[in-house]
């Protein structure tokens, strides 16, 4: 019987304080892949640690990481947007070390296979991910769920070797459609091995049950689909390395 067991962890980055959220199945102890999960603008909340509980009872070991440090979140879309442009902007250095000390914590981690290292990001986590690839990271594949953007900080100059999947909504309006294409040349470009999912009538935030009723409260683009929801789930799963 699954028994996911669930901790609240902390590690460091240089002279910052990082929390995660780690998830797995404690009725085995045999190694498994393992995900990185990055979180929304909002900070590292209940959402993407749930999404870490679902993940750990499909066989992962996940940790829902913290991008922002020292455990930040935010309520309202002013401060989301103050945190997220900050991280944006370190990305290929302080985001890049914030990201590599979660791996690190988890590669050290008795059950998992380091072998099969995976990060999946939703809204700026998806942005977050993608850029990871872009650097080079050892990651077996990385899943960006309506991220922020697709535009990159870090111009290829080399292969990616990373196995991409990105799902989009085609009325997402945080991503316009030049962006879009560029987004497929550079992946071209790269010879990369990845997956560019639209779904029609769906908007951004489409995997967050909550993402309505925020977009109703704060007047945003948000909405939850169902349909896309499931579908990006699992096919997710079966692109992932399997437990």
């Amino acid at each position: 019987m699954t028994q996911i067991n669930t901790q609240s962890i902390s590690y460091q980055s240089n002279d910052t304080t990082l929390h995660g959220h780690l998830a797995y199945d404690s009725s085995h102890n045999n190694k498994r892949p393992s995900i990185l999960i990055v979180h929304e603008w909002w900070g590292q909340n209940d959402y993407v640690r749930s999404r870490a509980e679902q993940y750990a009872a499909q066989g992962y070991i996940a940790c829902a990481i913290d991008l922002y440090g020292e455990g930040q979140t935010a309520s309202t879309p002013d401060k989301a947007g103050a945190l997220m442009t900050q991280a944006i902007q370190t990305l290929p250095t302080q985001g890049r070390a914030f990201f590599e000390a979660a791996m690190t914590q988890l590669q050290h981690h008795a059950m998992t296979d380091t072998t099969s290292l995976s990060a999946v990001g939703y809204c700026f986590g998806g942005t977050v991910v993608l850029e990871m690839a872009r650097l080079g990271l050892q990651l077996h594949t990385v899943a960006a769920l309506h991220p922020g953007s697709l535009a990159t900080q870090t111009p290829l100059s080399s292969k990616i070797s990373t196995q991409v999947l990105v799902y989009l909504g085609q009325d997402d309006p945080f991503i316009p459609s030049d962006q879009r294409q560029a987004f497929e040349s550079e992946m071209n470009a790269a010879q990369a091995n990845y997956e560019f999912i639209q779904y029609p009538e769906t908007q951004h935030g489409f995997t967050v049950p909550e993402a309505t009723e925020r977009g109703q409260q704060f007047n945003l683009p948000l909405a939850y689909h169902k349909t896309s929801d499931h579908h990006s789930w699992d096919h997710l799963l079966q692109r992932l390395p399997q437990p």
